[in-house]
């Protein structure tokens, strides 16, 4: 596996299970749990792909995703959401 996979599969592992965790914790969150855990099990699939184009589609949405991810984590932390 490319560093960059395993960079990416390393921040679907966190987010999956921060969104695990969250869910057990407070059941009112338990259906986003599911949805993030379901999205990222599918973009997390697509590394597996052979074909290089779609691997770094692939890869750079991921990216994003997890990105986008933690800063939303992180300003409903701060914000005292979570």
């Amino acid at each position: 596996m490319k560093k960059v996979e395993m960079a990416i599969a390393g921040g679907i592992l966190t987010y999956i299970l921060i969104a695990a965790i969250q869910g057990f914790e407070n059941t009112g969150v338990m259906f986003q749990s599911v949805l993030i855990f379901v999205v990222l099990g599918i973009l997390a699939a697509g590394l597996m792909m052979k074909n290089e184009d779609g691997l770094r589609k692939i890869e750079m949405i991921l990216l994003w995703v997890c990105i986008g991810l933690f800063f939303i984590f992180g300003a409903l932390k701060s914000g005292g959401l979570i």
